[in-house]
């Protein structure tokens, strides 16, 4: 999950509201003669504020927030308040080595 993109983000105000939209583009199959979804979701894990690297490993002191369960779906959304502090997303597949672009 880790070898996953991460974006940071940073909230600035305590409770301030994140919405978050993660979309996978539309693969025709010709096999199956339509679009092919990957079960998509994605992780929202709370890390130190001065950390500028990615995370190459979850610790105590960075939990993971948000667990957004995978759906087929062509996006997944997650809206909701969080606390300020710096955080990473992770997008993730449900079975490990998927590429969902």
């Amino acid at each position: 999950m880790l070898r996953n993109p991460q974006y940071i983000c940073d909230i600035k105000k305590q409770e301030e509201e994140l919405l978050v939209q993660l979309m996978q583009y539309h693969e025709f199959n010709s096999e199956s003669n339509g679009f092919t979804n990957f079960l998509i979701g994605f992780f929202i894990i709370k890390v130190e504020e001065n950390r500028e690297t990615r995370l190459h490993k979850q610790w105590e002191h960075t939990p993971t927030v948000v667990s957004l369960d995978h759906k087929r779906r062509r996006e997944v959304n997650y809206r909701g308040c969080l606390a300020a502090g710096r955080y990473i997303i992770v997008p993730t597949t449900f079975r490990p080595g998927d590429k969902a672009h």
